[in-house]
């Protein structure tokens, strides 16, 4: 379960990180909507897999420590 867990934040930061540097490229060109949707929903939702990542990788840490 450990492992699980651990792969699966670095999966959703890898994911979440992605998100974020797209829509920082694409307010950096001038755009303000990404496939339809406005950059602040698109960033706000990488910060959200980002998020989650931290809580897995906080869960795998508290997981060791027991």
């Amino acid at each position: 379960m450990e492992k699980i867990l651990d792969f699966a934040g670095t999966l959703i930061a890898l994911l979440g990180i992605a998100t974020c540097l797209a829509s920082a490229g694409t307010w950096l060109m001038g755009d303000y909507y990404l496939l339809g949707l406005e950059l602040i929903v698109i960033l706000t939702g990488g910060i959200g897999l980002l998020v989650t990542a931290i809580l897995f990788k906080v869960q795998v840490l508290v997981m060791r420590s027991f």
